[in-house]
């Protein structure tokens, strides 16, 4: 999907008529919508849509919304590079060269050069040359010669493309004035200003003006609601927040995001029971699909005390359906939980399994652990020297449990050389050189 397609979406709720040059306003304020100069047709269509105008997007607008009066020729350039930049990329490189041409030309001024500016901003949009864009939607609102629809349709286009180039402060900037200009209080306006706030991280403005407008719509949409979640977790409302979820999932039931972050909330309340209910439902309707489903929920189960059989159950179904990816960390949640459930043959083959796929040692020193832990010490040290020589992040963890590990199988030397060489290390080294010290090693 392209930029400046993605960008139409975005702002299509907010645009009442489609981005046509006006070839002609009248004196008593009535606009001309028409691409072309054809008068006949708009004859045709009868007497009774004669005195019909157009409803202004922004009727409170302070700026004077300006006379437009094209040449025939003007009408049919700016008509041509808006076919043009419409079309297939060989024809958006035609407009792009005539919209060049055309700004290059001292005679190119007013309407003209204003609308040129706008349809050269799509243009780069599209070539993904953001400050490009930038750069023409600024050039248009500076000639100051557009329909105040357009104009400021204009400058809601420039803010929410820097909102969404993660230039918020300059997208709000040019918001509020589109505010103090407009005076518009419409709610798919405003929600920019909700989303550019969320960005800065100001969460509380963000939250108030996301709830008003939430609470004011008699159908809000689920982007505002979903906003609304977002800043209620930002500001530490987790039950706020779940109150929100459940009607974003009463619209959309199958939505099983939506769900996993209920109970995320849940879980942040310090409602556990609340939290294994949403996800014991999500599993009764069969909506875990795929592996970050899968992901999710085991996770969310690991962190909920007592959980650990439901966390086993789930990585087992998972990976017996085909769906749970089998990596390192699957297996080291798996091997945790059986190890907290005390079922220490399942834990060493998890851990075994993790130790497999692992690119360094950390699984294999949690293996030589378990070993060390019930007293299979010659299999401990095994795995605590292959956690070595496969590689550790903090190796003086390994060298302090080879010291133990050479402790209980009455190998004072190999102790002491162990424990010397965990002195070396920065996370183990205060330890190792106290022990050093109490057994009066050099």
């Amino acid at each position: 999907m392209t930029r400046l397609f993605v960008l139409l979406l975005m702002v299509i709720s907010l645009v009442a008529a489609p981005w046509v040059p006006l070839a002609a306003q009248d004196t008593d304020g009535s606009r001309d919508r028409r691409g072309g100069t054809d008068d006949s047709n708009a004859r045709k269509r009868g007497n009774k849509k004669k005195d019909a105008k157009a409803q202004p997007l922004f009727p409170l607008a302070t700026r004077e919304d300006p006379k437009i009066r094209l040449s025939s020729r003007d009408q049919r350039s700016i008509q041509k590079i808006l076919d043009l930049s419409q079309g297939e990329p060989d024809e958006q490189a035609k407009a792009q060269t005539m919209g060049e041409e055309l700004l290059a030309n001292a005679k190119t001024t007013g309407y003209t050069r204003a609308f040129v500016n706008r349809v050269m901003a799509d243009i780069r949009l599209e070539q993904d040359d953001v400050q490009g864009s930038v750069d023409f939607l600024q050039a248009a609102l500076a000639a100051d010669a557009l329909s105040n629809d357009q104009h400021y349709q204009t400058m809601l286009v420039l803010a929410q493309t820097l909102i969404n180039e993660d230039r918020a402060e300059e997208g709000l900037a040019v918001f509020d004035r589109l505010v103090a200009e407009t005076r518009t209080d419409n709610p798919d306006y405003l929600i920019i200003k909700a989303n550019a706030l969320y960005q800065l991280e100001r969460y509380p403005e963000a939250l108030e003006l996301t709830r008003q407008l939430v609470a004011a719509a008699p159908e809000p949409k689920s982007s505002w609601q979903r906003l609304l979640v977002a800043l209620y977790a930002q500001t530490e409302q987790p039950l706020q927040a779940a109150e929100t979820l459940k009607l974003l999932i009463a619209a959309d039931p199958t939505d099983k995001a939506l769900r996993t972050n209920l109970a995320g909330m849940y879980q942040e309340a310090g409602d556990n029971d609340a939290a294994v209910a949403v996800l014991n439902d999500m599993r009764a309707q069969g909506l875990l699909t795929t592996d970050r489903d899968y992901r999710a929920l085991y996770s969310l189960y690991a962190n909920i005390e007592g959980h650990d059989a439901d966390v086993i159950a789930i990585i087992n179904e998972g990976l017996d359906k085909g769906i749970l990816e089998k990596n390192v960390q699957v297996y080291t949640v798996l091997a945790q939980s059986h190890y907290f459930s005390e079922q220490i043959p399942e834990a060493i083959a998890a851990y075994q399994k993790a130790a497999e796929l692992a690119t360094d040692g950390a699984p294999t020193l949690n293996l030589a652990r378990i070993y060390a832990t019930e007293g299979r010490f010659a299999e401990a040290k095994a795995a605590a020297n292959a956690a070595l020589a496969k590689g550790l992040s903090t190796p003086g963890h390994a060298h302090v449990l080879l010291g133990q590990v050479e402790h209980n199988l009455g190998n004072r030397a190999a102790t002491a050389a162990a424990m010397k060489e965990a002195a070396k290390y920065p996370e183990t080294k205060a330890n190792a050189e106290e022990w050093l010290r109490k057994n009066k090693v050099r």
